[in-house]
């Protein structure tokens, strides 16, 4: 049964809850808030691929793109660009789920896993920074270059913070779920098809008396008794 319409919805939920708390705190910690929810987002999206599989990890993530744009209308932000940038978003996060899992369900080894996850974070690294150009590109417009200078030192700050907070809390999702899905996997092995018991024996003695197919082991019929190996006579 395909569970990727579940964990679609579990995910909507997820991220709709998220996307909240981050308005709501947003006041209190200024940006340093995107940092520490940014990993939170990152490590379940994680973990729900690798317990779940890749596919419910891919559905879990790429469900963030519905809270991202109902909250951008709902808070007034939201402007052309943002839906490349939302849509870019989404995309990294159900990567997140996808290649961690995928990696490690293909050998069943944590360090696939990690290839997988760090794959992933660079991929997110270089979306962030290309969708901060092109965000800050389409709000200065030709004075762009005279704030090129805020740019390097705001974004790059930021984008710095994001991707070690995500490093750090991705890494540790990361590793504890691979331990959790290695003593509760996903997909057990098959379990061996019962054949047949083998004969328990496999040759028969034919008696010539009564013509009855007796086990090799048997020195006698067992219908009529006559001797079914003839012992050589010895002369001396």
């Amino acid at each position: 049964m395909d569970d990727r319409p579940k964990f679609f919805i579990l995910g909507f939920l997820f991220f709709l809850a998220i996307m909240m708390l981050r308005q709501f705190m947003l006041p209190r910690l200024y940006y340093y808030q995107f940092d520490l929810f940014a990993g939170i987002t990152v490590a379940v999206t994680v973990a729900v691929g690798i317990v779940k599989g890749p596919r419910a990890g891919t559905a879990f993530g790429f469900s963030s793109l519905i809270p991202y744009l109902l909250t951008g209308l709902f808070f007034g932000y939201f402007v052309i660009i943002s839906l490349f940038s939302l849509l870019a978003e989404a995309c990294v996060m159900a990567l997140y789920g996808y290649l961690p899992s995928k990696y490690y369900h293909q050998s069943k080894r944590i360090g696939k896993a990690f290839v997988g996850f760090l794959t992933s974070l660079m991929l997110d690294a270089v979306v962030s920074l290309v969708v901060a150009f092109l965000s800050y590109y389409f709000i200065f417009g030709s004075s762009f270059m005279i704030e090129i200078q805020y740019f390097l030192s705001y974004v790059l700050n930021w984008q710095l913070l994001n991707t070690l907070s995500t490093l750090v809390i991705g890494g540790i999702s990361t590793g504890l779920t691979v331990r959790y899905a290695q003593h509760h996997p996903a997909y057990p092995a098959p379990r061996p098809a019962i054949r047949p018991s083998a004969t328990p024996y496999q040759k028969t003695l034919h008696c010539t008396k009564c013509g009855h197919e007796n086990p090799s082991n048997f020195d006698f019929c067992g219908t009529c008794g006559s001797p079914l190996k003839e012992e050589e006579t010895k002369v001396y």
